[in-house]
């Protein structure tokens, strides 16, 4: 896949890049090889924008240049981009850090399999990390053995014996005014004893110059108008004849026309109720001279008829005659010097990923596949819109203070990445006790291969997990189960496929235009991500105000998850941006006001990490911040208890977690990180699989909105690192996957935590938060007790690494219930101590609550086995007890037992 690689400005998730110019960054040996000969390729990643240093892989996305000594068009490539698959896979010269190389052979032509009619002339290339997020790139521009182009391809000049080409002019198409002169210029390799240069206006090609000798050769010619100017040139060198021949599009351009736009239209495409012929484009580009709407309906020509009229600084034009319920790909054409899709668009059409996308997941993939032009947007007329189940008219979302929100991330959830798979996947959600799924980013981001923090189109759902209508009848379905679906979304920063970084950009300065309505020039703060929205301007503030009633109205999301607040502000003392911000307050107050006008009750979630007296300005005005206690949790988990404190877990202002896409799992700090006592180890895995339960225990039993990372429920393992930060991770089910279904031991923890939430449901969050509360927050042994008007509870817990007693703290004498165990304790002092092994941990209820466990002991394997299997009484027998295959009821005090 040719995927962020390729785009027309291509940034990193660390920034922009920053370009070094000594050393030569790649070459080939031999120097002057040809296709007809083996190739060593090799990378210095310290050279250039040096991102690849210290990788522990690097790729080559690669293929060949068949087309001329100039071009650029990328042939019989071989890679697949953000896929760890071998191909493309270059090993370390021996004795050096950053020096990569990959055998070419036995010769470029079969290594590439071009046919041998083809002559090679250049190499094309892109190096990568094994996830495809960082590439090794340097500064655009002509070197002596080959060129970068402005969109960081790499091309490297091979030896191809003899050729002739079209040196002048460059591009295929180009504006000019009546009266205007075109330098028609072509080169041999060699001396030449003949060659001709010929234009076909028309009317056929005739000749226009010729030379008997030397390497060059040209032509002015006069612009009169518009013309397919196709231009052919012959020559001999030696006993050989040669031919190279292309057109070039002579464009003389008319004024742009005046006009008002129709009433009712809004940027994007607009279509005509009761007209499906007819479709009104409409464009915001302020300072642009002129616009042509070119595509499948131009046959991708400019053409007179298409250039968009004029509004004050919106572009449209209204297209006639179309095809009903046909798809039609398009782009906007600027000032003649710029292809942009529409970035209102609600699908995206892209000529390298989208063959990717299997037919299963999703069948309307565009048909488009011009490379050379860069993304594009789609339209089509006679759509049927979507009929939501009447059920949405009378959904009642759940209570925002007292939500238990999913995390999900669908391509590491599921291995189809599919919505329609999603759908089958909610009841596994329901039974967990899940209220409401936050989707990580769904809207179109760069390449397929993504967590999708790196966004581009911010209307048009990303087609590599499904349709739209598959997303709506997910969220549908979803609704329907009694689940809440919020978007996480991106509106901090948007990366260089984006329309709105193109159309106003710096390419010398690699950084948005200083006149860029959207985008600020330089990054407001530290933090860099992509290109920084300038929510200064009102350009902006309208823009985000679009994508949120879009996302709300038109796919029913019960509110947002709003990626990196902080960051919405061009207030930077110091080039700091954590302080208390005033002007950044106004800003988000601004949005919410706006949002609340579609949606009254959306929940706003913000991903803010500023100041505490900030955020409770912000969580004052009904917004929920993101509260990462992690910092608390993984110390007492891996048994460093004396630090960290669960005080303030109950707090409606935030959303709270111990693991979220940004953090390691708790699960894998234990395995790695977990201390012992004798023969208590937390890095045993059957104790931490106890340590797990019991960090939820204490967090999920709390009031106020709590969220789950995905398979936390499974004590997923596995370390946030593995495969690069946000590469895929192994699937915990499935063909080819970590087989935790087959795990009775994993699906006791999924059961524990369905207990907790069953508990925290039943009691109600509601109660918990008015009752009256004896919790021991800090130390080895901690507890949480709560004196409701119905049932009690009083959690214990020891997070030391020896046996240590703890005063529960009962909140009356009489019966207790165990909640897991079913067993029922009488208890004649509140204060009594109990004793709790390292690990151990209990939930009593003043009530017998069912915890949802079936009573048989036999529904996984017999924890006991006795030998020989059939014995009389007279017979010596020996019993053995297997505590890891004990019942679905709490066993933390006999795994890991020393005896």
């Amino acid at each position: 896949m040719r995927s962020i690689l390729l785009s027309l400005l291509y940034t990193t998730l660390i920034g922009i890049l920053n370009f070094t110019l000594s050393g030569q960054m790649v070459r080939i040996t031999p120097a002057t090889a040809g296709g007809e000969e083996a190739v060593t390729l090799l990378f210095d990643a310290s050279q250039g924008n040096k991102e690849l240093m210290g990788a522990n892989k690097v790729y080559v996305h690669h293929g060949v240049v068949t087309d001329g000594p100039s071009g650029t068009a990328w042939k019989y490539v071989k890679g697949n981009w953000g896929n760890d698959d071998g191909i493309g896979l270059m090993t370390k010269v021996p004795g050096e850090a950053n020096l990569w190389q990959i055998a070419l052979s036995p010769t470029v032509r079969s290594y590439f399999g071009v046919p041998g009619a083809e002559k090679i002339y250049r190499l094309a290339c892109v190096f990568r990390s094994a996830d495809g997020i960082k590439k090794g790139t340097m500064a655009p521009g002509n070197y002596g053995w080959g060129t970068v182009t402005s969109n960081s391809d790499i091309y490297i000049n091979l030896n191809s014996q003899d050729y002739i080409d079209i040196t002048s002019p460059t591009s295929n198409e180009q504006f000019y005014t009546p009266g205007q002169q075109i330098a028609i210029k072509g080169e041999a390799s060699s001396n030449v004893s003949e060659m001709q240069l010929f234009l076909d206006e028309g009317s056929g090609f005739v000749k226009k110059a010729e030379v008997f000798t030397g390497k060059t050769i040209s032509f002015n010619y006069t612009v009169s108008g518009s013309a397919d100017l196709k231009i052919r040139m012959t020559a001999k060198i030696g006993n050989s004849n040669y031919t190279a021949q292309r057109t070039h599009y002579v464009i003389v351009r008319k004024p742009t026309e005046t006009a008002t736009i129709p009433a009712g239209m809004k940027q994007g495409a607009n279509y005509h109720e009761g007209d499906p012929t007819k479709v009104t484009l409409v464009l915001l580009a302020p300072q642009k001279q002129f616009v042509y709407a070119v595509g499948d309906f131009s046959d991708w020509r400019i053409q007179d008829k298409f250039q968009m009229k004029k509004d004050g600084s919106y572009y449209w034009i209204t297209l006639e005659n179309l095809a009903p319920g046909k798809e039609y790909v398009y782009q906007y054409w600027i000032d003649g010097a710029l292809k942009i899709a529409d970035p209102y668009t609600r699908k995206i059409a892209d000529p390298w990923n989208d063959k990717w996308i299997e037919p299963a997941v999703n069948a309307e993939i565009p048909v488009y596949n011009k490379q050379e032009f860069g993304l594009a947007s789609t339209l089509k007329t006679a759509q049927q819109p979507f009929v939501w189940n009447p059920s949405e008219n009378t959904w009642q979302r759940p209570d925002i203070n007292h939500l238990m929100i999913y995390e999900l991330h669908i391509r590491d959830f599921l291995a189809s990445h599919s919505y329609k798979d999603l759908i089958d996947t909610l009841p596994y959600l329901k039974r967990l006790g899940i209220n409401a799924i936050e989707l990580m980013p769904v809207n179109e981001f760069e390449g397929n291969d993504s967590w999708g923090y790196n966004p581009s189109f911010f209307f048009a759902a990303d087609k590599y997990y499904g349709t739209e209508a598959d997303l709506k009848k997910f969220i549908e379905a979803a609704h329907q189960q009694g689940m809440a679906v919020i978007m996480d979304i991106v509106l901090n920063h948007a990366f260089g496929q984006c329309p709105m970084v193109q159309m106003y950009f710096d390419l010398a300065a690699g950084k948005p235009a200083a006149n860029n309505p959207w985008f600020n020039r330089e990054y407001v703060g530290p933090y860099q991500w992509g290109y920084d929205f300038n929510h200064e301007s009102s350009f902006t503030k309208n823009f985000i105000d679009d994508v949120n009633r879009y996302w709300i109205e038109e796919f029913h999301f019960d509110g947002f998850r709003f990626d990196f607040t902080k960051g919405f502000t061009n207030y930077a003392p110091g080039g700091n941006i954590d302080g208390f911000d005033q002007s950044r307050i106004n800003i988000l107050k601004r949005m919410v006001d706006k949002i609340r006008t579609y949606d009254p009750k959306a929940y706003i979630i913000l991903e803010h990490w500023a100041s505490p007296s900030e955020e409770k300005v912000l969580s004052d005005y009904g917004m929920k911040m993101w509260g990462n206690r992690s910092y608390d949790f993984v110390p007492a988990t891996v048994g460093n208890p004396s630090t960290g404190s669960f005080a303030g877990l109950d707090a409606t202002t935030h959303v709270l977690f111990y693991n979220s896409h940004d953090e390691r799992r708790i699960a894998e700090h234990c395995l790695t990180e977990g201390r012992s006592s004798g023969s208590y180890n937390i890095r045993n895995r059957e104790i931490m699989y106890e340590r797990v339960k019991m960090a939820a225990a204490f967090l999920y039993l709390q009031p106020g909105p709590k969220m789950l990372w995905q398979f936390d429920e499974l004590a997923y393992d596995i370390d946030i690192n593995f495969n690069g930060r946000t590469g895929r991770k192994p699937l915990p089910w499935g063909t080819g996957s970590l087989k935790y279904a087959d795990d009775p031991l994993r699906k006791y923890v999924y059961d524990t935590y369905a207990a907790i939430l069953d508990l925290r449901k039943k009691v109600g969050p509601q109660v918990l938060a008015s009752a009256a509360k004896n919790h021991a927050n800090t130390g080895d042994t901690r507890r949480l007790v709560y004196n409701t008007s119905g049932t009690d509870i009083v959690l214990i817990g020891n997070f030391g690494l020896t046996t240590r007693s703890v005063s529960p703290s009962f909140t009356s004498t009489g019966k207790w219930y165990d909640y897991f165990s079913g067993d029922s304790l009488q208890v004649t002092s509140t204060t009594l101590p109990v004793s709790l092994k390292p690990g151990e941990w209990h939930v009593y209820t003043s009530t017998k609550m069912s915890n949802g466990f079936p009573e048989v002991l036999e529904v996984f394997e017999n924890p006991v086995t006795v030998t020989p299997a059939t014995f009389t009484p007279d017979d010596q027998i020996t019993i053995r007890f297997d505590a890891k295959k004990a019942s679905k009821k709490q066993t933390s005090g006999l795994v890991g037992a020393s005896k």
